[in-house]
C-alpha cells in the first residue's frame, strides 16, 4: 500500500475506534442512569418501560460498538506493527475481556428485569425482593464493567510497556 492510503486507513480505524469507545462509554452510563434512577421509583410501569429500552440500547448500540471497537483495535495493532501477544495491547484484550464477561450477564438480567416489571405492571403488582436481588447484581456489575472501561481508556492512551 502506498504511505498516503496507509494513513488514511489509519485515520479511518482510529475515528472507527474512538466512535466505538464513545458509544460504549455513553450507552453504558446512560442506561446505567436510567434504570438507577427508574429503580428508585419502584414503579413496574416505568421499569417494564426503561429496561425495554435498555434491552434494545444494548443489542442495537452497545453490541456492534464492542465489536467495532475490538475489530478496529486489532488492526490498528497490525497496522502499527504493534504484537497482540507481549505488550500492552496484550492487557487492553484481557481488560476488553473483562469488560465483555460483566457486560454479557447484564443483558440477560436486564432481559429478566424488564420480564419481571412487566409481569408486576400487568397484574398490579409490586416488585419483590428477587427483582431487588437482581437489581443488585446488576448494579455491581455495571460498577465492575465501567471502571474496566476506564482502565481501558487508559491501556490505550497510555500504551505502557508493561512487557
Amino acid at each position: 500500500m502506498e504511505m498516503l492510503q496507509i494513513l488514511m486507513l489509519e485515520n479511518i480505524l482510529l475515528f472507527v475506534h474512538l466512535v466505538g469507545m464513545v458509544v460504549l462509554f455513553g450507552t453504558a452510563a446512560t442506561i446505567g442512569l436510567f434504570m438507577f434512577w427508574t429503580h428508585v421509583t419502584a414503579d413496574p410501569s416505568m421499569m417494564a418501560h426503561v429496561t425495554s429500552v435498555a434491552v434494545r440500547a444494548d443489542a442495537f448500540l452497545t453490541a456492534p460498538a464492542m465489536a467495532l471497537q475490538l475489530l478496529s483495535g486489532i488492526a490498528l495493532a497490525r497496522l502499527a506493527g504493534v504484537p497482540l501477544i507481549g505488550s500492552w495491547v496484550t492487557v487492553a484484550l484481557g481488560i476488553f475481556a473483562f469488560v465483555v464477561v460483566h457486560w454479557l450477564p447484564m443483558v440477560f438480567i436486564q432481559v429478566h428485569l424488564r420480564d419481571m416489571a412487566r409481569v408486576a405492571r400487568d397484574t398490579g403488582a409490586s416488585l419483590d425482593r428477587s427483582y431487588r436481588i437482581l437489581f443488585r447484581i446488576w448494579v455491581i456489575l455495571g460498577c465492575g464493567g465501567f471502571a474496566g472501561l476506564l482502565v481501558l481508556s487508559w491501556v490505550m492512551v497510555a500504551k505502557p510497556d508493561i512487557f
